[in-house]
């Protein structure tokens, strides 16, 4: 299901490659989420030896399901580059859809809302 309600933006800047003419206000360095998506801007603190740490990021939904199986959502984060800025934006275009495993559950069986991510290996950034 490709609908704009499912579609997430995440926005992240680094501030290793933040112009000085520019840092006063970053934030416009950020387009306005468009189409039901959400933009997250996380300006990070400094830190010795910045070139030593990484992020994780991710990406999920709160979704009410059963606690027997296991879910994930399809989907890729790609990254780009803002055009005069410098900064790295990184974009899911569609979160979807939704697979997991298939174990039958009982009918009075709890449900309750969970945060599914998006399958695959953990998504690090440098």
């Amino acid at each position: 299901m490709k609908t704009n309600m499912h579609k997430l933006v995440l926005f992240i800047a680094s501030l290793l490659i933040q112009p000085s003419a520019q840092a006063t206000d970053y934030m416009k360095a950020f387009p306005v989420a468009e189409g039901g998506a959400l933009r997250y801007v996380l300006k990070l603190p400094e830190k010795e030896n910045e070139s030593l740490l990484k992020i994780e990021l991710v990406v999920g939904k709160i979704i009410n399901i059963d606690q027997e199986n296991r879910y994930f959502f399809a989907g890729a984060i790609k990254e780009e580059t803002i055009k005069g800025w410098g900064f790295v934006r990184y974009v899911v275009s569609d979160l979807g859809p939704m697979a997991g495993t298939m174990m039958a559950v009982a009918p009075s069986a709890p449900i309750s809302e969970h945060f599914i991510t998006l399958g695959g290996k953990p998504y690090l950034i440098p």
